[in-house]
């Protein structure tokens, strides 16, 4: 009778476990929005590069590299660090409008900074260190009450 109790404690144990774990173990693919997929189509074809997981008509913001998103498929931060690209930076960056990190560095980027990025509300961080870009910071920059780092 106690061992009986024991065995029904230790299969609810682990049921509750289970169920609890599984939220976690059902990974699903985060596709991206239709704004944020030009932008990434639209770096391939400025830069003449192909990252793994920005291919395709709807690519999976898990296998995108590179790329950070939110759960609704809406890239938060884009982290490109030393690797060779050169090539403007695209006026279609104004549609990634829950950007939160702009990490673009020493990739031999150049041209101006888009005006579009001044739209870019949610903006804390912006490091485009090591380029060669060119003109002026656009003003539009000051309406971003959130950055604290350019």
């Amino acid at each position: 009778m106690v061992r009986e109790r024991v065995q029904r404690a230790l299969s609810l144990a682990w049921c509750l476990a289970a169920l609890a774990v599984a939220p976690f173990a059902m990974i699903h693919a985060v596709p991206l929005q239709a704004s944020q997929v030009k932008f990434l189509q639209d770096c391939q074809t400025a830069w003449d590069v192909v990252f793994p997981g920005w291919s395709g008509s709807n690519p999976d913001c898990r296998r995108a590299e590179n790329v950070k998103c939110d759960s609704s498929g809406m890239i938060v931060e884009i982290n490109i660090l030393w690797i060779d690209l050169r090539g403007p930076i695209p006026d279609s960056i104004g549609n990634l409008r829950k950007l939160t990190a702009l990490y673009l560095v020493q990739s031999h980027l150049s041209g101006s900074i888009p005006t579009t990025i001044g739209i870019l509300t949610n903006l804390v961080n912006i490091y485009l260190y090591r380029n060669q870009l060119t003109g002026s910071i656009p003003t539009a920059i000051g309406n971003l009450s959130n950055l604290n780092t350019l």
